[in-house]
C-alpha cells in the first residue's frame, strides 16, 4: 500500500474515542484481549447477530415463536457475503466468522447495516507457499469450522469463510446451530474433532470421493 495514502486515510478515519463513551464495564474477552462496554455518542444501538438468534430461540422455547422476516435474513446474508467478498478481494481471510462476530446497526442513519467484526484471526493469503496452518494451528469456532480444518488441512482457502457463512445462514433460519455439538477448548493444538465431523456428516451425508477427491489426503482422514 502507498505509504502517503495510508497516512492520509489514517488521519481521516474517525478515532474510537471520538465515536464512543467508554463505560468501563468488562463484558467478555476474545482471543487477543478483553472486551469492554462503550456507548456511541450519537445514540446508535448495535446488536450482534447472535443476540438476534438468541431472541428467536428463546421465543421458540417459550412456545411464542416470532416469525423471522425473510427480507431481514436476505439482507443480513447479502451484506455478510458482500463484506467477505471485499476482504477476499484484498487477499484477507477472516477465519473466525460466527454470529457473535457479526454486528447489525440499530436505530439511526445506519439502521440495518451489517459490520463484520473481530479480525483477530484474519490473515493475508497472498503467499500460498507458506502453509497457513503454521500461523495458527486452530482457527474458527468448532460449530462453524469447515471439514477440511477438522481433518487437519495445512493448506486451506477462502472456502473456510464461505462454509462459516453457510452455517450462519442456516442458524438465522432455524435459530439453532446447524452443526451443534459438544465443544472442547478452542485453543487445543489439535484441530481434529470427531464429534463435530460426525455431526456434519449426519446432516450433510458422508462426502463421496467424486465430490471431494482429496479427502483421503487429509492428515486426519485415517483417524
Amino acid at each position: 500500500m502507498d505509504y502517503e495514502f495510508k497516512i492520509k486515510t489514517g488521519n481521516e478515519r474517525a478515532k474510537v474515542e471520538e465515536l464512543f463513551d467508554y463505560e468501563g464495564c468488562k463484558v467478555g474477552r476474545g482471543t487477543y484481549g478483553h472486551v469492554y462496554k462503550a456507548r456511541r455518542k450519537d445514540g446508535y444501538v448495535t446488536y450482534y447477530v447472535n443476540h438476534i438468534i438468541k431472541f428467536h430461540r428463546a421465543a421458540k422455547a417459550n412456545k411464542k415463536p416470532v416469525m423471522v422476516p425473510k427480507g431481514m435474513v436476505k439482507s443480513l446474508l447479502f451484506q455478510i457475503l458482500d463484506g467477505i467478498h471485499y476482504l477476499h478481494s484484498n487477499w484477507v481471510l477472516h477465519r473466525d466468522l460466527k454470529p457473535a462476530n457479526i454486528l447489525v446497526m440499530g436505530e439511526g442513519p445506519e439502521r440495518g447495516r451489517v459490520k463484520i467484526a473481530d479480525m483477530g484471526f484474519a490473515r493475508l493469503f497472498n503467499a500460498p507457499l507458506k502453509p497457513l496452518a503454521d500461523l495458527d494451528p486452530v482457527v474458527v469456532t468448532f460449530w462453524y469450522r469447515a471439514p477440511e480444518l477438522l481433518l487437519g488441512a495445512r493448506h486451506y482457502t477462502k472456502a473456510i469463510d464461505i462454509w462459516a457463512i453457510g452455517c450462519i445462514f442456516a442458524e438465522l433460519l432455524t435459530s439453532e446451530p446447524i452443526f451443534h455439538c459438544r465443544q472442547e477448548d478452542i485453543k487445543t493444538s489439535n484441530p481434529y474433532h470427531h464429534d463435530q465431523l460426525d455431526r456434519i456428516f449426519n446432516v450433510m451425508g458422508f462426502p463421496q470421493e467424486k465430490d471431494w477427491e482429496d479427502i483421503k489426503k487429509m492428515p486426519e482422514h485415517q483417524t
